[in-house]
């Protein structure tokens, strides 16, 4: 499997017009299929979220569930978010105050040794 080269997303285009054009060399169709699906496979997944959000709504609105999922936001959005909003605003500060107190009393390289240490760790 080659590495995926095309990163932008005008690239997009270009690349679906490349791996549809072929060359006069391939005699073999099922390298040219197979070079394509490559090819849209990296450009695709620049767009996953977006494409991964589609499938769901999708699913929600062919699997005859949609109802269920505007109960769910109706529901969240009266009661949920208001105490889901306090909390993560709450986690923001005791992390801001906790990365303060790390930074005033601990050596400046000890939380770049600290991360180093668990990167090596985990791998």
């Amino acid at each position: 499997a080659a590495a995926c080269a095309l990163t932008p997303a005008s690239s997009c285009l270009m690349a679906l017009a490349i791996a549809s054009s072929g060359d006069e060399d391939r005699d073999d169709w099922l390298d040219s299929l197979e070079e394509t699906a490559r090819r849209a496979s990296c450009v695709l997944t620049q767009y996953r979220g977006p494409l991964m959000l589609s499938y769901g709504a999708a699913l929600c609105l062919y699997g005859r569930h949609i109802t269920y999922l505007a109960l769910f936001f109706r529901t969240f959005a009266a009661s949920g978010w208001p105490a889901a909003r306090a909390a993560a605003l709450e986690l923001r500060q005791r992390v801001r105050a906790a990365r303060t107190v790390a930074r005033r009393e601990l050596p400046p390289d000890f939380l770049r040794e600290a991360g180093e240490v668990a990167t090596t760790t985990a791998a």
